[in-house]
């Protein structure tokens, strides 16, 4: 079951979020650094090998760097994750 939701997941984002690499570095800039953003995320693999990438990395807890800033979002979960786990402990304590 998971793997069919995953399946889905991946497609959506595939067909709904367009040009990501254009939308990154927005509407002015020129041919070559786009397609030097598609390479560095991967985008300009085939669909399936981009799927098998994400799975694999999934499976590993390794969800790679934002698109947007380049921040490891592993690490950036885990210090929101820190700070829910310690906001939720410290209202837990008070009651």
């Amino acid at each position: 079951m998971l793997a069919v939701i995953s399946t889905i997941a991946f497609l959506m984002l595939c067909a709904g979020s367009g040009d990501v690499a254009r939308h990154t570095l927005g509407q002015q800039a020129t041919q070559d650094p786009v397609l030097a953003k598609d390479h560095d995320f991967g985008l300009d693999q085939p669909v399936l090998t981009q799927f098998t990438t994400e799975l694999s990395r999934a499976v590993t807890v390794d969800v790679g760097a934002s698109w947007f800033d380049g921040q490891d979002v592993t690490a950036a979960m885990a210090r929101v994750m820190g700070a829910t786990l310690l906001n939720s402990d410290a209202r837990s304590a008070e009651r």
